[in-house]
């Protein structure tokens, strides 16, 4: 008896750090959603840990009522007066100066750390290391600086949920 319930108690302790791996951290601030101005999608994963731009909705704001994990983030703060997004995977969301991707969530990546550069929901930026969160008509996602001519320049503004950083 002793030894099955040894069994249990062992099987039900890992089962619970496995499923602990992929939620979000008790440090989290807040849980927001990311939309661009330009193509009224969300900053989401495509179900394989690919950073895309995802249709949320057909309403300005109806997906920020109940974000699918897709398109949630978890708004943490660095340390450095920065936020670090982490998605529902566990994963943040990282750039290496052209491309933004996600990535191990690491403290003291420079390329994790965030800055929104507005506290209104509307005409936000997101900046790491002085660049850019770029969205793009056909879909795709770049970093680009703020001399970059981009055509359109609600290529760099984001509707956010919530203003954690205010």
């Amino acid at each position: 008896m002793l030894k099955k319930l040894l069994a249990l108690t062992t099987g039900v302790a890992a089962l619970t750090g496995a499923l602990a791996v992929n939620a979000p951290s008790a440090d989290a601030l807040t849980t927001l959603v990311i939309k661009s101005e330009l193509t009224s999608n969300c900053l989401a994963d495509n179900g394989s840990d690919l950073l895309v731009q995802r249709r949320c909705s057909s309403g300005q704001f109806s997906v920020f009522v109940s974000a699918p994990d897709a398109f949630t983030w978890y708004a943490t703060s660095t340390g450095t007066g920065k936020m670090r997004l982490r998605n529902h995977n566990g994963m943040c969301l990282d750039n290496d100066g052209w491309w933004p991707y996600f990535g191990n969530c690491v403290a003291g990546d420079s390329g994790q750390e965030w800055n929104i550069t507005s506290c209104a929901t509307t005409d936000a930026e997101l900046v790491s290391n002085g660049k850019y969160l770029t969205a793009w008509p056909d879909g795709g996602l770049s970093m680009r600086g703020p001399d970059q001519n981009l055509g359109n320049p609600d290529s760099r503004q984001w509707r956010v949920s919530t203003s954690p950083w205010c």
